[in-house]
């Protein structure tokens, strides 16, 4: 599929994670009604849940691999950009924008590419003090369901450890989680509105396929875009306790 396709996809996967999530707070009293509780789960609840987050997260693998984007490397380079966009002594705490502390950071909204950022597979740690190397794939070319899936548990634990050491659990509940997720598949979305059925003057016939290749620049910001809705969803799972189910989940996809 096209790029534009199956980002289109992540729209719509993330469009049935809200509607459950929205079903799940309806049948809820009014006491509850402004978040979900997780503890409040029926079985069928959960399932719904599984299934929503499996369903995007395949979706978000099939568009990394439409882009030739190794989606793990992305999610940690992204990491570790947002390690220098919100410091720990600023932040704690806080919920404000990057933005409020660009003075100290050096980090604005024209100077966030990942290009700079140093090799994954060499110099960054996991939270368990081991080398991460994702793939052992030194050309980071699109990782596969099965590399994917092992990873997962990994990234969930440094994420959560990255959320917790700047107190921003207070924040994470599962309705902000969900909103703010919807969020970055909007900018996702808008990286490619207009580069695909028509560019420069050219009608594109093959399935809104670009009629140009993404240049450099694009191919950051949709890594960047493409990394912030996994870790949204991923920390999304590992607060509704839902990380084995989800590996579960994604074992019968692989």
């Amino acid at each position: 599929s096209s790029t534009r396709s199956c980002i289109l996809q992540v729209g719509v996967c993330a469009g049935k994670l809200c509607a459950v999530a929205n079903t799940l707070t309806a049948t809820k009293n009014e006491t509850t009604a402004d978040d979900l509780s997780v503890a409040e789960f029926e079985t069928e609840d959960v399932h719904a849940m599984v299934l929503a987050m499996t369903e995007l997260m395949m979706s978000l693998w099939e568009t990394s691999v439409s882009l030739d984007i190794n989606l793990v490397v992305a999610v940690r380079e992204k990491l570790e950009l947002n390690k220098r966009k919100y410091p720990v002594h600023l932040c704690k705490g806080k919920a404000g924008k990057y933005t409020e502390y660009s003075k100290e950071t050096g980090v604005t909204k024209s100077n966030q590419s990942t290009l700079g950022v140093a090799g994954v597979s060499e110099t960054i740690s996991n939270s368990d003090g081991t080398i991460a190397n994702p793939t052992n794939n030194p050309n980071n070319k699109p990782i596969t369901k099965e590399a994917l899936l092992a990873e997962i548990p990994i990234l969930a634990e440094d994420i959560r450890a990255f959320a917790t050491e700047r107190e921003w659990a207070k924040y994470h509940t599962p309705r902000n989680l969900i909103l703010a997720l919807l969020g970055e598949v909007g900018e996702l979305a808008e990286l490619v509105q207009w580069k695909g059925d028509d560019r420069d003057g050219v009608t594109d016939t093959n399935a809104g396929e670009p009629t140009v290749p993404f240049d450099s620049l694009e191919m950051v910001q949709l890594s960047q875009e493409l990394a912030d809705v996994f870790t949204y969803l991923l920390r999304l799972a590992t607060v509704c306790d839902l990380i084995s189910a989800l590996c579960n989940s994604l074992k019968q996809q692989t």
